[in-house]
C-alpha cells in the first residue's frame, strides 16, 4: 500500500476545503504588501507550517514531507494565511492587556481563515466603495464625508454631542479569546 509524496499547500489554499481550492492565487490575495514582522513578545508566534497534500506527479510509495520555499516576498499576511486554524493560538486577556498597554497594536492578528475572509470582503468593498473607510463612514456609521463633528462650534467641544460618537461591534475582530468583545 503506497502513498503519494506530500507537499505543503500554497498559502491561498490553507484552511480552504479541497473542493474550493484554486490553482491560481485569488485576486484579493495577490500583491499583499510587505510589512514588518511583529516582534512583540506576547504576539502569536508566526510559524511556517507545512500542511501535507498529495503530489499526484510523484511515484513514491513512501509518505514524505518535502519542503518548498515560500513565495517571495514573504509578508505577515502570507505567514498568517499559511497557518492552519488548528495551529493558531488566540491571545489571552493578559496578553491583550499587555499589547494594549504597550501600544503594540500591530501585534493583533486575525485567525487565519478570518483574515482570508476579511481580505476578500475588504477587496470587494474597495471595488464598490473606493475604500474600506468610505464604506465604514457612510454605511456603518451613517455619516457624510467629509466627517465634521457637530460639536466644536458655539461653545460645544467636539464629542460633547451624541451624534459625534458612535460605538459599533467590530465586524472583523482579532484572534483574541472569544469572551473578549472588540468594539
Amino acid at each position: 500500500m503506497g502513498s503519494a509524496e506530500l507537499l505543503p499547500l500554497p498559502y491561498w489554499q490553507v484552511n480552504v476545503p479541497p473542493s474550493e481550492r484554486t490553482d491560481e492565487c485569488p485576486v484579493f490575495l495577490r500583491d499583499l504588501k510587505p510589512t514588518a514582522l511583529i516582534n512583540h513578545p506576547l504576539s502569536n508566534p508566526i510559524s511556517q507550517p507545512q500542511p501535507l497534500t498529495p503530489n499526484p506527479k510523484s511515484k513514491s510509495t513512501k509518505t514524505t514531507k518535502k519542503s518548498r520555499s515560500p513565495p517571495l516576498p514573504q509578508t505577515e499576511d502570507i505567514l498568517i494565511l499559511s497557518t492552519p486554524d488548528s495551529q493558531y493560538q488566540r491571545l489571552t486577556w493578559p496578553q491583550v492587556q499587555s499589547i494594549t498597554a504597550s501600544n503594540a497594536l500591530a501585534a493583533f492578528q486575525r485567525v487565519p481563515s478570518d483574515l482570508r475572509r476579511y481580505l476578500a470582503y475588504s477587496h470587494a468593498l474597495r471595488q464598490t466603495h473606493g475604500s474600506v473607510m468610505n464604506f465604514v463612514v457612510r454605511e456603518r456609521l451613517g455619516w457624510a464625508l467629509p466627517v465634521v463633528a457637530e460639536g466644536g462650534g458655539g461653545g460645544v467641544a467636539p464629542f460633547e454631542r451624541e451624534g459625534d460618537v458612535k460605538i459599533l461591534w467590530n465586524d472583523w475582530p482579532y484572534g483574541v479569546d472569544e469572551r473578549i468583545v472588540h468594539l
